[in-house]
């Protein structure tokens, strides 16, 4: 803190003493004991004290909502990647913890999604830092369309991104990671040699009931690295026992197979 500024306290005591002196100022006016001349500046001197105290009182709360806001710009800037404009990996694992917390005691739906992008050291050796960067730019920005009003998509890695649905069932947010996928093999950027693209490797999981956020995290990793020891470049789901591959209609195999089963 700037030592040249007042301290809140001083200048609370400050003003409440100034308040006080100016309402007896106003109270020795209005009711004089012997001359009324007196009694007229004691009123202007009490009237003028409290509109003093009034001003200053209203410019220490302008301040304050002026720091708050400053406040609340550097806690978000804390929390956001600086490139991407996404969630940063602490933001994510508060608000995954939060969230978790929150789901067992209302029983509420929370699915995760956590999305690799394939071979990317090897694109950035290929291509560049710069067209690495770009990529990564544009993928955040599918990430932020589709994911826009339902989920809180963050950055948890160098090309890992994840997103958050509150009151997503697993079939949903299964078919909103197809369409990430998708979105993300069919953009390319604009480069020098030609248009670039990449794949992704996504994983979805939903929250158990007897998951923490460290369970709900680690079964998602386990699914992300299922997909990427299948071959990459698709969606995986971890129904809680088991990671398998996503069809193309959102639904998973095993689902299929105990629908035929039945």
């Amino acid at each position: 803190m700037d030592r040249s500024e007042p301290n809140p306290k001083y200048r609370l005591s400050f003003l409440t003493i100034l308040a006080l002196l100016s309402i007896c100022l106003l109270v020795a006016g209005l009711f004089p004991s012997r001359d009324t001349a007196f009694g007229n500046v004691w009123i202007v001197g009490g009237l003028f004290g409290l509109s003093a105290a009034v001003g200053l009182a209203e410019s220490a709360k302008s301040e304050v909502r002026t720091q708050k806001k400053l406040l609340d710009s550097y806690l978000a800037e804390a929390r956001t990647d600086p490139m991407l404009g996404l969630a940063n990996r602490r933001a994510f694992d508060l608000e995954l913890e939060r969230l978790t917390r929150e789901c067992k005691s209302t029983s509420e739906r929370l699915s995760v999604l956590l999305i690799d992008l394939d071979h990317f050291d090897a694109f950035n050796r290929e291509h560049g830092y710069h067209n690495g960067d770009d990529m990564l730019r544009a993928v955040a920005r599918i990430l932020r369309a589709r994911t826009k009003g339902i989920g809180i998509a963050s950055r948890v890695g160098g090309d890992q991104l994840a997103v958050i649905l509150a009151g997503v069932r697993l079939e949903a947010a299964c078919h909103l990671a197809q369409q990430i996928h998708q979105a993300i093999s069919n953009h390319q950027i604009n480069a020098p040699g030609g248009d670039l693209s990449t794949s992704a490797s996504v994983a979805v999981v939903e929250r158990r009931l007897d998951e923490s956020s460290h369970d709900v995290f680690q079964r998602l990793r386990a699914c992300l690295y299922a997909a990427k020891e299948k071959g990459r470049n698709r969606v995986f789901v971890h129904d809680g026992e088991a990671a398998t591959p996503a069809t193309a209609d959102g639904s998973t195999d095993l689902e299929q197979a105990v629908s035929a089963a039945v």
